[in-house]
């Protein structure tokens, strides 16, 4: 761990130097590099890459994604942890040390150029030499608020991002991606599918409550139930166009959760936890849990269509699908 968190350092201290001034772009030009961004996804190549989540708690792992038409992989160590992802045509699985999850209905979050552009101004910075590439600096303000909210070193002939950066309120460095190592083409194939005897399952459900839109563009994509041998919960997935927004449901209540900051939400008692956007409580005599990817977001303002309120003593987060999910669910491009 304390070699991945001296990587991060380096990292956050080369990253926090004063960016430059970006000018608007042309809005054909951003486009197109966001269209070749999200033909990514079949590309094959196998690639090493940190990401960092800073603040109290701080969080950091190395990644080995392998991805080619046929599927990809992620393999992610942070300290002793290794939690592993695989997705392909038609069935995904997560597998930590604790249990493992599949499902064959989960939908991939894919990027929509139109959904960005409505709602980000994306600038461009000046090139960069990056991998031997001349590397374009994009950067992302949200219309809403103006605020600058992530940066990404884009190759714009390949669409790959290289680096992102996330930034919260008033512009500090919560979370960075970086690619450490880059291989394109060749064998990519992923690691050989791992199967519990009895793995926890999701499946599509009828979720005829969870709000088809939430505030900042988030529309809904699927609603899934997930079977544990600790307790069912409920999985809504949300998307902007370019971030993935996880809503987790199960009933009762649920214990202080390990390594969350309490908080407040409508002036209900709440729980902020490690990443851009984390938040649990209990409401309507169920616990929640939301995870979300884009930074600095109004968590009051987000969550307003969800019950607030309930005991205080909690009991079920910690389980093994709100711990993988933290790992996985926040993975960059």
């Amino acid at each position: 761990m304390n070699r991945v968190v001296g990587a991060a350092t380096a990292l956050a201290a080369m990253l926090l130097a004063p960016a430059t001034a970006a000018q608007e772009s042309n809005p054909a030009d951003a486009r197109a590099v966001l269209r070749r961004m999200a033909r990514t996804e079949s590309a094959t190549y196998r690639a090493r890459q940190l990401v960092v989540y800073f603040g109290t708690p701080q969080s950091a792992a190395v990644l080995d994604v392998r991805s080619s038409a046929a599927g990809r992989s992620v393999r992610a160590e942070s300290g002793e942890d290794v939690t592993r992802l695989w997705r392909k045509a038609g069935i995904g699985i997560v597998s930590s040390g604790r249990a493992t999850m599949s499902d064959t209905s989960l939908p991939a979050v894919a990027l929509r150029p139109s959904d960005i552009l409505a709602k980000y101004e994306v600038q461009m910075e000046r090139s960069e030499r990056l991998f031997g590439l001349d590397i374009l600096r994009l950067v992302l303000v949200r219309r809403s608020d103006r605020a600058a909210t992530e940066r990404l070193w884009v190759d714009p002939e390949s669409g790959f991002v290289y680096r992102r950066e996330l930034y919260g309120a008033g512009g500090k460095l919560v979370g960075l991606s970086a690619i450490l190592d880059m291989r394109w083409g060749g064998a990519a194939d992923a690691e050989p599918m791992e199967r519990a005897v009895e793995p926890s399952r999701v499946t599509e459900s009828d979720a005829s409550d969870a709000p088809r839109m939430l505030p900042n563009g988030y529309r809904l994509l699927g609603t899934y139930r997930i079977r544990t041998p600790q307790a069912p919960a409920e999985h809504w997935v949300y998307s902007d166009g370019m971030h993935a927004l996880s809503i987790f449901r199960t009933n009762g209540s649920m214990r202080t959760p390990a390594g969350f900051e309490q908080t407040t939400l409508d002036g209900s008692r709440a729980w902020t936890g490690p990443g851009p956007g984390t938040w649990a409580w209990e409401g309507g005599g169920r616990s929640w849990v939301v995870v979300a990817e884009e930074p600095a977001l109004d968590a009051a303002k987000l969550t307003e269509q969800l019950p607030k309120g309930g005991p205080s003593v909690w009991s079920r987060l910690g389980s093994v699908w709100a711990r993988a999910f933290r790992v996985v669910g926040g993975l960059f491009n």
